[in-house]
């Protein structure tokens, strides 16, 4: 090694090139020899190939060799000055060939040390590696794929860099077509920013299918608890495009949109109004009456989350036919769990967090009740059409035929919805026998059935004398009460219940306790005969 630096810095021309030929030939070979010449100070002399002018290639390369010793070799590189020799060369003024061994050079020594990558981005080359993104050069624009997920990487002032330059599509193509790691960084850099969403919602609209479905994952797991990115969604225009690709994307696209609709409306008024003015109840429901299982069942659960607690859009969609299509796929929809493995990388404050996400769904009935439950709750004119539509019946069959905890959960949580602040629709679920059911699961059920049922019981009760009359004689307050004085997690709903099941002291002073009178076009067993 000691010898190769001799004639590196003190040998003529042939020298040189003989030293460069035999510490490339060592370094390839052996890791003690790469250590043994970087402690000799090989790197420093290979800086002096600045004199070396038929020799410039092979230094270039030797160095990108030398780089990947560690952090000292790469910053005392840099300290001789190769950041700014290499600047000259990716002009193109010397050739491809330089250009090429630039990029790499700089990759080499810029990769996991944030000094250098800040020296690298204030000699303002990031620019110069984004241009080579967009050329006509295969080898060149992977070479600088390489060299930017170097320079970004964990490095806030070169991602802003980067998506100055107009890179934030560059890196979305980076994104879609590199390896996984080169990715995830990708994904952080067009996320560091809000101002890359205009670009990326532009993607969505004009973007490869491939482009398209990795914007909009990138995006559900960015809005995720971010309402402020939620918001500027919003504000750019974003809703109208993402109900577009609910109608004409490829078939994941749609799944990922309706995903991203559902994460941006919840609990978010505004939006989920624009939605609906965008005409994405209609897509949804499209998705519910001849979509794919996977479609129908994620179309259900992000319909939900745009009536609920929203009055006008559960209007809305009622008049639309959601009552009716949420119904026939309760009926008639998979008993299937869906498990989405797809591994999704979520940009959380700059970070990566490669995600595997085993995501446990629900059936398409869980989701279409729960949808129903949403559209229904709190308004007594949808809570009348969808008794009127058969629910008191698909719910007892549910309660008393399903063997799944989580069908019977939906069901009882569906009745809850049903009967909320509506007495004549309380009437018709408990003459119907919606009840007994009830109880049984909150005797023998799992955790999850029990604090649906409880729930469930307590609104069939309110305000309602008879049904308190019906639990009663069925052994309901009993049962209620031991569950709401133990130490199980369906605690606070079971003492909710109690509350409701306890009669009141009007009651105590009547004779007798008696139902509300139900009308026979109010009764669902109407729909059976």
């Amino acid at each position: 090694p000691e010898e190769l630096v001799r004639m590196l810095k003190q040998g003529g021309q042939n020298e040189a090139l003989a030293a460069l030929t035999a510490m490339k030939d060592r370094a390839g070979a052996s890791q003690d020899e790469l250590r043994a010449m970087v402690e000799a100070g090989v790197p420093i002399g290979l800086a002096s190939w600045k004199w070396l002018a038929n020799h410039r290639l092979g230094a270039l390369e030797a160095l990108t060799i030398m780089a990947s010793s560690g952090p000292a070799t790469q910053t005392s590189i840099a300290q001789e000055g190769l950041v700014h020799c290499v600047s000259g060369y990716l002009s193109g003024t010397m050739g491809l060939a330089m250009q090429l061994a630039s990029v790499k050079s700089l990759t080499a020594i810029a990769t996991a040390n944030a000094p250098v990558q800040s020296e690298i981005g204030e000699a303002g080359l990031v620019p110069h590696i984004v241009k080579f993104l967009y050329g006509t050069v295969q080898e060149l624009k992977v070479a600088a794929t390489d060299c930017i997920c170097s320079l970004i990487a964990s490095h806030e002032g070169n991602q802003d860099r980067a998506l100055r330059c107009e890179g934030t599509k560059a890196l979305v193509e980076i994104a879609v077509k590199a390896s996984p790691e080169q990715r995830a960084l990708a994904t952080v850099a067009v996320t560091a920013s809000q101002d890359t969403l205009p670009d990326l919602l532009d993607l969505i609209s004009t973007g490869s299918p491939a482009t398209k479905e990795f914007v909009v994952k990138t995006l559900v797991d960015w809005v995720f608890g971010n309402v402020e990115v939620q918001d500027r969604i919003a504000r750019e225009g974003g809703i109208p495009i993402l109900v577009a690709a609910c109608k004409s994307g490829t078939a994941k696209l749609k799944e990922l949109a309706v995903t991203l609709i559902g994460r941006l409306n919840k609990d978010h008024p505004r939006i989920q109004r624009l939605v609906v003015e965008a005409d994405g109840t209609l897509a949804l429901l499209e998705l519910i009456r001849s979509g794919t299982p996977l479609q129908k069942e994620l179309a259900s659960t992000t319909l939900g989350t745009l009536v609920v607690g929203h009055r006008e859009n559960q209007t809305e969609a009622a008049l639309g036919g959601a009552i009716s299509e949420l119904l026939m796929l309760a009926r008639h929809g998979t008993n299937v769990v869906h498990v989405d493995h797809r591994p999704l990388c979520a940009a959380v404050r700059g970070e990566i967090l490669a995600v595997e996400q085993h995501r446990p769904r629900g059936c398409q009935k869980c989701a279409a009740m729960t949808a129903l439950g949403c559209l229904v709750g709190c308004h007594s004119d949808n809570q009348q059409q969808a008794l009127d539509a058969g629910a008191a019946p698909l719910v007892l069959q549910v309660l008393m035929t399903s063997s799944t905890p989580q069908q019977k959960a939906a069901a009882a949580k569906l009745v809850a919805a049903l009967c909320e602040r509506n007495l004549g629709v309380q009437s018709a679920l408990g003459s119907a026998g919606i009840i007994p059911p009830l109880l049984k699961m909150v005797e023998s059920g799992s955790e999850l059935e029990q604090e649906a049922a409880s729930r469930a019981l307590a609104a069939l009760c309110a305000g309602h004398s008879g049904n308190r009359q019906l639990i009663a004689s069925g052994g309901g307050t009993t049962a209620v009460d031991d569950l709401s004085k133990s130490a199980h997690p369906s605690k606070g709903a079971a003492s909710l219940a109690r509350l409701q099941i306890r009669p009141k002291f009007h009651e105590l002073s009547s004779p007798r306790l008696t139902r509300a009178p139900v009308p026979v076009e109010h009764s669902p067993l109407h729909y059976l005969m």
